[in-house]
């Protein structure tokens, strides 16, 4: 059993640095889901999304010594599950939950059978160790004298699309879509237009948040290795009502409780079941959200696919 003290100077600069690492899959998968929904689409499939970007990541910097590369190749990997999302839900007005289920069933079946085909069988559980991002260095002491670029990122990504969402001429179109499409189209806006950019907005994010886990914060493929990250950005899509600023803050709420349960786990000894920690995260995002849903409000067409008449 290890010593813990809570108060400790060290153990807070720590977990405040990991608060920020862990929150970045969920920052970037939730901001784009607000921007998709927004739109009046619903994409359950975003852990499918980040598995995909996580893999295609990995397999490029395995094979061509470039992380940034990797990430660039998820984005493209991003743009092509939302344009086939869309395809299904805008075009052919196809159930959105489950595109998005089978999505996510595809993403599953595919990296796990892949790992193996390409790195065989002893890549079973996860592929070799790639290329990582450059961290940024810092003149600060401790866990903060480096810091993934991602974290800035993120940080302009939330603020950035609260700002298109609510301080520009496209925001406002593309929340009045998510409101009611028929008057949008009668007010000469292309809905099918901004519907299928938002979602592949929504998918891009979704895949740059799984490719950080990769190529960042782990430096390789593991399977299954979003374990419910891109399920938790939907709760906190919900608990932020919509609110790309809100989303930051929930990110940073389970990331924080990620990186405290990781660092409490030590002081429990070996005795103790590490499984009850690792749920810490989840029943406290289950918490907040249950918090929540009374008082949210969606937007009123979200999920219901426009039938121009």
């Amino acid at each position: 059993m290890v010593e813990v003290n809570l108060f400790d100077a060290t153990f807070i600069m720590s977990l405040l640095a990991a608060m920020l690492r862990l929150s970045v899959p969920i920052v970037f998968t939730g901001v784009g889901e607000v921007i998709a929904e927004r739109a009046g689409v619903v994409n359950i499939g975003i852990e499918g999304v980040m598995l995909l970007g996580a893999f295609s990541a990995t397999y490029v910097a395995y094979f061509t010594g470039d992380a940034w590369l990797g990430v660039l190749i998820a984005i493209i990997i991003g743009i092509v599950a939302g344009y086939i999302h869309g395809v299904i839900a805008i075009t052919f007005k196809g159930d959105q939950i489950v595109s998005g289920v089978g999505m996510n069933m595809f993403a599953y079946g595919f990296t796990a059978a892949w790992l193996i085909i390409i790195w065989g069988e002893l890549a079973a559980g996860n592929s070799p160790d790639v290329p990582r991002i450059p961290q940024i260095s810092l003149p600060l002491p401790g866990a903060f004298s480096s810091i993934s670029p991602f974290i800035f990122l993120m940080i302009l990504t939330a603020v950035a699309s609260y700002y298109v969402l609510y301080m520009t001429k496209f925001g406002l179109r593309l929340r009045s879509i998510g409101e009611n499409p028929a008057a949008a189209d009668v007010a000469g806006i292309n809905v099918y237009r901004i519907q299928f950019i938002a979602t592949i907005i929504g998918a891009v994010l979704a895949s740059v948040g799984g490719a950080y886990l990769a190529v960042d914060w782990n430096s390789m493929f593991v399977r299954y290795m979003t374990a419910g990250r891109g399920y938790i950005a939907l709760a906190t899509v919900v608990f932020s009502n919509w609110n790309p600023l809100l989303v930051l803050v929930g990110g940073l709420l389970f990331g924080f409780a990620d990186g405290l349960q990781m660092r409490l786990a030590p002081a429990l000894g070996v005795g103790f079941p590490p499984q009850f920690l690792q749920m810490v995260p989840y029943i406290l995002t289950l918490i907040v959200v249950a918090g929540a849903v009374g008082r949210a409000k969606p937007p009123a067409a979200v999920g219901k696919p426009y039938e121009k008449e």
